[in-house]
């Protein structure tokens, strides 16, 4: 998997290309993909962000919506920067517990909470799934 963000790309048809900066205080990214340290201190962050946004990605993939939704940006945002996500097998029952794990994981609020770095998230999703849970097993949250 290749991350790429097409967050602030535009195609063809909508226009020339826009080559202006962004102004001081805005934020460049896609709200629904953006770490908690990116809206926060948008100069101060690592690829630990990154790793966020591949766990946003994985949730979208795996349950066919983001993590968090709101009505515009700024509500999004804040659902990352305080609330936790809901378990994605909640979202998507039969996930494995293993897998579950790692989404949660990369959504951790706390950059020293995620994975070491993207051989952590790889060795990961290549290792043998564990058990299914069944309904019983579902947890209510992080």
């Amino acid at each position: 998997m290749k991350i790429v963000d097409f967050g602030i790309a535009r195609p063809p048809s909508e226009g020339p290309v826009r080559t202006e900066f962004t102004g001081t205080g805005q934020w460049i990214g896609t709200p629904s993909y953006m770490s908690p340290e990116q809206i926060r201190t948008p100069d101060a962050i690592d690829t630990r962000s990154d790793l966020y946004s591949l766990g946003c990605v994985l949730y979208a993939l795996l349950t066919g919506g983001p993590p968090f939704t709101g009505h515009g940006g700024a509500a999004v945002m804040a659902q990352h920067l305080g609330e936790p996500p809901v378990p994605p097998s909640l979202r998507r029952p039969g996930m494995p517990a293993d897998l579950d794990r790692l989404v949660l994981d990369l959504l951790a609020k706390d950059p020293d909470r995620r994975p070491a770095d993207a051989d952590e998230v790889r060795r990961r999703l290549l290792a043998p799934p564990g058990p299914v849970p069944g309904p019983a097993d579902a947890r209510p949250g992080p």
